[in-house]
């Protein structure tokens, strides 16, 4: 199944096209917590097709080296052996320093609802060609997956 798989990937990689039903998923509601019955109680996740899935893996495998390389280290999102915890860690860690030494601290946290629907694609590409991600069959494969 593997070599059937990598055989239809490389397949895409050297036509530039792939398969229609990659760019094709089933969105699915997800309820996160509260009223059941309240619509706004739920997020939409796409679920792709297993080949369209791995191909993007694929690809992110592929810039990700570039893209670690212009994240600030604050940066724990979406990162590798990075996360939430790290986040809570240094706000906690931060918070204790600025008690102990008497120095006045203000937060602003922003939580950005329905945040990846509103992405505007045309920009993250540009973005990414601005910072050194190869102009090619990868990113516009990306682009025909999420446009």
């Amino acid at each position: 199944m593997a070599q059937i798989l990598l055989k239809i990937i490389n397949t895409a990689l050297t036509q530039g096209k792939t398969p229609v039903e990659w760019s094709k998923g089933l969105i699915t509601p997800v309820h996160k917590k509260g009223d059941k019955l309240d619509p706004a109680n739920y997020r939409a996740i796409t679920l792709l097709s297993v080949p369209a899935k791995v191909f993007c893996r694929m690809v992110l495998s592929r810039i990700q080296g570039t893209i670690e390389e212009h994240l600030s280290e604050e940066h724990c999102r979406f990162r590798s052996s990075r996360g939430t915890t790290d986040a809570i860690f240094i706000v906690r860690q931060v918070l204790e320093k600025a008690k102990e030494r008497h120095i006045p601290i203000h937060w602003n946290f922003v939580d950005f609802k329905a945040a990846f629907d509103t992405v505007w694609r045309d920009a993250l590409w540009k973005c990414l060609l601005s910072i050194g991600v190869e102009k090619n069959r990868l990113i516009i494969f990306m682009e025909k997956i999420y446009n």
